[in-house]
């Protein structure tokens, strides 16, 4: 059996989540996010715990699409806490982290790898069911 390609810690803070999905493509401007964000709302709508992780390092988002512009997570012990959006949404997006919404993000290959990682290894994103 191969090894998991899964860093650990990711692995361990991610066991709760029940089901992930994975919304990408390789070109730009075709609506990865709002498939994302509809897909995450209608998910909370029929009842299910949700969250949604945007990983648009360069053009974040969900905040705005969520109507959470201007928020910021916690960090507690290590661990940021993700913003409580619509319908009781985990809600975790570079746009958080900026301090306005036109900052931009020059960032390339491992240091965005190194993002993605921590937003799944240490966003307390708890028990969801997708």
């Amino acid at each position: 059996m191969a090894k998991s390609m899964v860093p650990p810690e990711v692995a361990e803070n991610m066991k709760e989540v029940k089901h992930k999905i994975v919304i990408l493509s390789g070109k730009g401007g075709v609506g990865k996010t709002t498939v994302a964000t509809n897909l995450a709302t209608a998910f909370a709508k029929r009842g299910k715990s949700s969250g949604i992780l945007d990983v648009d390092i360069y053009g974040p988002n969900v905040p705005k699409l969520l109507g959470l512009e201007g928020q910021h997570p916690t960090v507690e012990d290590d661990f940021i806490d993700p913003i409580l959006g619509p319908l009781d949404m985990k809600v975790m997006s570079m746009g958080f982290l900026l301090r306005k919404d036109d900052d931009a993000v020059a960032w390339r290959g491992p240091l965005v790898a190194k993002a993605i990682s921590q937003f799944l290894a240490n966003v307390r994103w708890g028990k969801l069911d997708v």
